[in-house]
């Protein structure tokens, strides 16, 4: 059954005979410049019971009534075609949410420089066609829609609610295709199970719901732009593009900005390129559920970055730049990589190329990589300013089946906070840092360019390091166990504080520089009380004095040519 089909009203048969009595003798029927009227039935029908195509100029006309059936225009039945120009649709009655155009079954209509003010236009199965077409409506919702297979076409168009109270302004469903470029609207964009292209568009919505949602979508959008900042009295923020559903979005040259998640990818693929991303109030990005995450030539703003978990990430050329949040944000991270959910595939994995990441509110990390992610980061910048903001934070999970490993090759990390670390990493044997080519400069009071903790361990290569923050050290190492030490090892690295300390150890540790200089104005090791170090120097020049508790063991070996200047006090082998 169509959706057109209805009971007939006591004397419409005689309404719809009359109308098209002589339309019924030829096969298109042309109606110019109508006064303004209404009907009980259709004012234009192109259907297998009236004329095969109907073209209208000019002319303005009532939408009285809220079944589509009762349309001002209606076309159903496959080579059924209404063509009009020039015409205006309104309604008597604003609260009703009438019918102004239905297009059903292979048929088409096509509105060329229309007008429709507070009546609302579907395509089921059929093909609706709006150029230049300005629709205003004041109270409904779902303005424009298209489902069962049907073609939408939208070119130089406006879909505006005028009340504030923003809804659907355009929604699509099972397997329709559509072409859209230049529409500008206020209401939302819902696409669900949709195919086709968005360009050249503005979706400026404002509700605590979305700006534009896909649903089991694929979509390709090129210089198109989603705004959505409405905050609600509880604080909260609309979002900005949602997809779910496996959807597939390609999306080139736009802005996605919100006060909530600006872009949220659940189970589905988005790419994008030279895009804005930025949210005032939550992640710019969050990808949860085997999502894949590409973006390329991209801005990413706001007070927190990107979310990923259970995902894959793809980013190059990237440059995350995050505010200090008004008020205090939990994990306002630029970059935070977890894998705390089961997905099929890889999952938990990121490729970071040349992406750069600046946050300035205190512990938001450059990037933090959890329970179970990896990250490969190349030829990157990190820059973080807040209080113990760290470049680099892994943390392993204890429930985690796989270690979380950051690889980090060039580039360089630049933290300034207090209590700030270049790269910390912890939680056991499944957390792992390695670092080559780069440098870390550290300069806030306490901080360290490099930390590692509970038993987690880093490999740096041919690393630079410039510390010179008050107290500071180069390498924080501590919480390490007797069944689980800290593992650190250095080769190939020149390593300076100008302010403080080259290692402070407090817990079991194994360290080996090998093929490195190491300079500090303070001591080169301080073991802290109950700590148990071994220090192995192979081909190192290492200046600063070793300062060991009465009740710590410190285990030195100088290898091959290495050298040693400074003071010695409680080391076991020297």
């Amino acid at each position: 059954m169509s959706e057109s089909e209805k009971t007939t009203r006591p004397g419409e048969e005689c309404v719809r005979f009359k109308k098209r009595y002589l339309a019924g003798l030829v096969s298109t029927l042309l109606v110019t410049s109508y006064p303004f009227t209404t009907a009980a039935a259709p004012l234009f029908v192109a259907d297998d019971n009236h004329d095969s195509k109907v073209e209208i100029n000019g002319g303005t006309y009532d939408a009285a009534y809220n079944k589509w059936a009762d349309a001002v225009i209606f076309a159903s039945g496959t080579g059924k075609e209404i063509n009009a120009r020039d015409i205006t649709i309104t309604t008597t009655d604003e609260t009703n949410d009438n019918k102004s155009v239905f297009v059903e079954n292979g048929a088409t209509v096509t509105l060329n420089k229309a007008t429709i003010n507070s009546a609302v236009l579907r395509s089921s199965g059929g093909t609706l066609n709006l150029y230049g077409v300005d629709i205003n409506n004041a109270m409904s919702t779902n303005i424009v829609s298209a489902a069962q297979n049907g073609f939408l076409n939208i070119k130089d168009s406006t879909i505006n609610f005028l009340n504030g109270i923003y809804g659907y302004g355009l929604v699509t469903a099972d397997g329709v295709t559509v072409d859209i470029d230049n529409l500008t609207t206020n209401g939302e964009g819902y696409f669900a199970e949709t195919n086709g292209k968005i360009n050249n568009s503005t979706f400026n919505h404002s509700s605590i719901f979305t700006g534009m949602a896909s649903v089991g979508s694929t979509l390709t959008l090129d210089n198109t732009h989603i705004f959505n900042k409405h905050i609600d009295s509880n604080g909260r923020g609309g979002a900005g593009f949602s997809l779910t559903k496996k959807s597939n979005i390609d999306f080139q040259h736009g802005t996605i900005e919100s006060a909530g998640k600006a872009l949220e990818i659940i189970a589905s693929e988005f790419t994008g390129n030279d895009l804005k991303i930025s949210s005032m109030l939550d992640r710019a990005v969050e990808a949860t559920q085997g999502s894949t995450l590409t973006l390329t030539d991209t801005e990413v703003g706001g007070t927190i970055g990107i979310y990923a978990n259970a995902s894959t990430v793809n980013l190059t050329d990237v440059d995350i730049r995050l505010e200090a949040p008004a008020a205090s944000v939990v994990y306002s991270q630029g970059i935070w990589l977890l894998n705390t959910t089961n997905c099929t595939g890889t999952c938990g994995t990121a490729q970071l190329t040349r992406t750069n990441v600046e946050t300035k509110g205190d512990t938001s990390h450059a990037i933090s990589v959890t329970a179970g992610a990896s990250a490969k980061i190349d030829d990157s910048v990190l820059i973080t300013h807040g209080e113990k903001a760290y470049g680099v934070h892994i943390a392993g999970g204890n429930s985690s089946a796989s270690p979380s490993v950051v690889t980090m090759t060039g580039g360089e990390i630049t933290t300034s906070g207090k209590d700030s670390h270049g790269v910390l990493v912890r939680n056991g044997q499944m957390s792992k840092a390695i670092l080559k080519d780069m440098t870390i400069a550290n300069s806030g009071e306490y901080s360290a360019a490099m930390g590692v903790w509970e038993g987690a361990s880093l490999e740096a290569t041919n690393v630079t390091v410039n510390s010179s923050g008050l107290n500071s050290d180069i390498f924080y190492l501590r919480d390490g166990s007797a069944l689980l030490r800290n593992k650190l090892t250095v080769r190939d690295s020149t390593l300076v504080n100008s302010q403080g300390n080259a290692i402070y150890g407090h817990g079991f540790s194994k360290i080996l520089l090998q093929n490195s200089t190491v300079t500090a104005k303070g001591r080169l090791l301080t073991a802290y009380s109950g700590s148990d170090i071994q220090l192995d120097l192979d081909k190192t020049i290492a200046t600063g004095d070793i300062k060991a508790a009465a009740d710590a063991s410190v285990t030195l070996s100088l290898l091959n040519a290495s050298r040693l200047t400074g003071a010695v006090s409680g080391v076991n082998d020297f």
